[in-house]
């Protein structure tokens, strides 16, 4: 899986990617639409962990101007042990994007 740490180390505060479209790749019938799928097309294993996404030259964010033009928020799927997290809208992806394991 692929998460990102949003607070310091001990904090359980991060956020799943779940899935990623492929933009300079799209002509290409590439499937990245769940996090296995997606941590193998990005060649991702378990030696990425701990990997400081401030400092690393192997994994990056960058920003690419991409124009979104609806995001939906939904209850994330399941998570029926999250007890009464379970209902909430902690789920997001792009309106318009095919690359989305359910909408």
């Amino acid at each position: 899986m692929l998460n990102i740490t949003a607070n310091i180390k001990d904090i359980p505060e991060a956020v799943l990617i779940r899935a990623v479209e492929p933009i300079l790749f799209s002509g290409e019938n590439l499937t990245t639409n769940d996090p296995g799928k997606l941590c193998k097309y990005l060649g991702i294993d378990k030696s990425f962990n701990t990997l400081d996404l401030v400092t690393s030259k192997q994994l990056y964010l960058e920003e690419d101007d991409y124009k979104i033009t609806e995001i939906i928020s939904t209850k994330r799927i399941n998570i029926d042990y999250a007890q009464e997290d379970k209902d909430r809208l902690w789920r997001f992806y792009i309106k318009e994007s095919n690359h989305v394991s359910k909408k």
